[in-house]
């Protein structure tokens, strides 16, 4: 000890020497050595190892520590600008694999000796070349959180790739494209969801994932989950046509969306000419061809056309039907000898005709015609219609009643058409014996019968053999469904 130790601050002071005589030969010799510490002195406190000395920092911070070998380095180089310390431990090449560091860089440029300006902006941690990482940095670069700029940012070595924090917009990237004000999360590239089972919902959060079934999920904060469908997707409208009869009071048919009436039988069409006219409301033309000895050739149809829109009439108009074999005619009757219609192969027109009609025809021999006016609902000219349920719900007076509906479909083919019992309902004779004064629910369902509603349709028949009825109430329905194309936007 040296100096007053009642008038000053106690200190602990080394010998003063010169570096030559300290830094001796002998191996791995390290010493500390001072100058007195005085307000005036110019003086450093030196560390040393076997190959070089280095002074403690003065008072401005640009000075460092090291030991050259170890690589601890505390401060900064003379004349840099200085705005904080500088901490690297680096590994000692020569003895391994390479080198693992803790470094401060400065934008994206590693502070190595003597190269410290500006403001230190990013952490790396350096895992190049030898040590099997790959050549790859991870770098954190923190900004002044006061900068609109300030982010924080995990980059690779070629700064391609990153993962980014902007605090200054509240905002998350991956990738690396740009990342505009307002953004939550972009990620540039693909992303990747694991297949999971619904998840336990957390209150006021929301969350998307794909499952077993290659659907993807939403579940909201309430834990209601949805399917989030493609533009491939279609949803399934029901459709209703629904009637209601409160006495029915004939004993006759009563025709619901549509119907088939007979306008001529058994009639000959050749071309002798033998032409055979029938008069009609608006509705189309059906022509069943029962027999003939040339059966190859066409007929014309000519009258008054009705446009199924506009309602336009076109006086003498014509329509023309290639025909080209007779029709099969597997029509019946039920218990109570109420017509029950079948055929395939019948020939249509295409146009609503109305009153005079004639039919011609310059190169057929048909000896066995039967016309028919049909009309049909064809759901507002939709395609993509599926017949469900054919439903009665009806009300019995007397154990005599007979209740028999018949639900038809007609479907298109070019000229031709074909005419099909889809289901049928019977209270009475056909079905269960009537109950005085009560209720009967009849359904049909599941049909599941498809038709193209810009071409084909369907009507039914519903018929009460009794005068009177003996049924009242009376509520039918027909259940349908429409397919739809969905696209989510």
């Amino acid at each position: 000890m040296a100096g007053d130790v009642h008038s000053q601050t106690h200190q602990l002071k080394l010998r003063q020497d010169t570096a030559a005589n300290i830094n001796s030969t002998a191996n791995k010799n390290s010493a500390i050595l001072s100058e007195p510490i005085y307000a005036t002195d110019t003086n450093q406190l030196h560390i040393f190892d076997n190959t070089q000395h280095v002074r403690v920092p003065t008072a401005d911070l640009n000075d460092h520590i090291a030991l050259a070998n170890d690589n601890f380095w505390f401060g900064a180089d003379a004349g840099a600008s200085v705005y904080g310390t500088l901490l690297r431990m680096v590994g000692d090449a020569s003895v391994g694999s390479g080198y693992l560091g803790i470094t401060f860089e400065n934008n994206g440029v590693d502070v190595t000796d003597g190269d410290l300006t500006g403001d230190p902006t990013q952490l790396s941690l350096d895992t190049a070349d030898a040590w099997g990482f790959g050549a790859y940095s991870l770098v954190g670069v923190i900004n002044d959180v006061s900068n609109a700029a300030a982010t924080f940012t995990l980059v690779d070595a070629s700064y391609s790739s990153s993962f980014t924090f902007d605090p200054a917009n509240n905002v998350v990237k991956i990738g690396d494209s740009g990342l505009g004000t307002g953004t939550d999360l972009l990620v540039s590239g693909t992303t990747y969801l694991e297949e999971i089972t619904t998840p336990s919902a957390i209150a006021s959060v929301g969350a998307i994932y794909p499952k077993a079934d290659n659907n993807l999920y939403f579940q909201d904060g309430a834990g209601v989950e949805k399917t989030l469908h493609d533009s491939e997707d279609t949803i399934t409208i029901d459709l209703s046509l629904e009637t209601y009869d409160a006495e029915p009071a004939r004993a006759s048919v009563t025709n619901l969306h549509g119907g088939l009436l007979s306008l001529a039988t058994a009639q000959p069409l050749d071309s002798v000419p033998t032409d055979l006219v029938v008069t009609k409301g608006i509705g189309k033309v059906m022509i069943v061809v029962n027999a003939g000895s040339d059966l190859a050739g066409d007929i014309t149809v000519t009258g008054e056309t009705i446009d199924r829109d506009t309602g336009a009439s076109t006086p003498a108009d014509t329509d023309t039907i290639t025909v080209d074999a007779v029709t099969t005619d597997a029509s019946d009757t039920d218990t109570n000898t109420n017509p029950r219609y079948s055929f395939t192969g019948a020939y249509i027109t295409s146009k609503w005709f109305t009153g005079t009609v004639t039919l011609s025809t310059a190169n057929l021999t048909l000896t066995d015609v039967d016309v028919y006016h049909v009309s049909f609902e064809q759901f507002n000219d939709s395609p993509a219609i599926t017949l469900n349920t054919f439903d009665a719900n009806i009300f019995t007076t007397n154990v005599a009643a007979e209740f028999d509906a018949y639900l038809y479909t007609l479907e298109v083919t070019g000229d031709k058409c074909d005419i099909s019992r889809t289901a049928s309902l019977n209270v009475g004779a056909d079905g269960e014996t009537a109950i005085a004064n009560k209720y009967w629910r009849v359904r049909k369902g599941a049909l599941a019968k498809a038709i193209d509603g810009s071409t084909d349709g369907i009507w039914a028949d519903v018929f009460y053999s009794n005068s009177p009825a003996y049924i009242e109430d009376v509520n039918i329905k027909i259940w349908a469904s429409k397919v739809i194309s969905m696209t989510i936007v």
